[in-house]
């Protein structure tokens, strides 16, 4: 399946370290060239999808903007292995459950994402989760000062608790997942710019618009609060992955 893939790399992802505030991380990123840095982003998920459907390992790479601290970089025609049938794949809501499962076991990921890795989309810029990070990220015990949607980080009365990824992550997923209203819609925003919603009000990060997704929701509490969190879903093998995970939450 073709596909056109448009990535926003700014000094979030690049330069994100695991810390007292900080989520994930780019790793060991090659030089500090621009070009560098946006061929090694963008190779980090794609090239084994890319290899697997007979392509190059590396995606081809066309930067078309530096401006802003950012670099836009698209991946054009990179031949990608999909299923045109996700809508109706039972397998897509079965690794639902194996990842709600999982964060219920405190097991380990790897299995349910992609080879390249997980985003990771929580109140701030995407964050990649290398394999190697995802090892074990679930019974770490180091704590982390999340982003919250609520409180601006740099406010100075703001007094966010520290969380493990199980606690912050895990257990928000599973407080949706378990949402008895639930009814796991797919390519929700998809169908939502069909219907003329501007593109800005969409929460999925550009980086993975064009995969597709499946929405698993809390429909809040008395009507104070919901979220949702979008799972973004590639084939590998034949098989769905979890690329990527995207937090939204909206507060009155």
């Amino acid at each position: 399946m073709k596909r056109t893939t448009v990535l926003i790399i700014g000094p979030a992802i690049l330069a994100a370290e695991c810390g007292s505030s900080a989520v994930g991380s780019a790793g060991n990123v090659p030089d500090d060239s621009d070009d560098a840095k946006a061929n090694w982003i963008l190779g980090y998920l794609l090239s084994a999808q890319a290899s697997e459907a007979g392509e190059p390992s590396e995606p081809k790479i066309v930067l078309t903007d530096t401006s802003g601290g950012q670099t836009t970089a698209t991946a054009v025609d990179a031949d990608l292995e999909g299923d045109d049938t996700f809508e109706t794949d039972e397998r897509v809501t079965d690794l639902l459950y194996d990842l709600a499962n999982t964060i219920e076991a405190r097991g380990d990921l790897r299995p349910l994402v992609s080879t390249g890795g997980l985003y990771l989309v929580y109140n701030a810029a995407p964050a990649l989760y290398s394999p190697a990070e995802l090892e074990g990220v679930l019974s770490d015990e180091t704590t982390y000062q999340w982003p919250s949607h609520v409180v601006a980080d740099d406010d100075p009365a703001a007094e966010l608790p520290f969380h493990t990824f199980a606690e912050e992550i895990g257990e928000s997923f599973l407080e949706a997942f378990h949402d008895p209203d639930n009814e796991f819609p797919r390519n929700e925003w998809r169908d939502l710019a069909d219907q003329g919603i501007p593109d800005e009000a969409n929460p999925i990060p550009i980086e993975l618009r064009e995969f597709d997704s499946i929405s698993v929701a809390d429909g809040g509490h008395d009507g104070i609060e919901w979220f949702v969190w979008y799972v973004s879903i590639d084939y590998q093998n034949g098989e769905p992955r979890i690329v990527g995970l995207t937090f939204h939450a909206w507060t009155p």
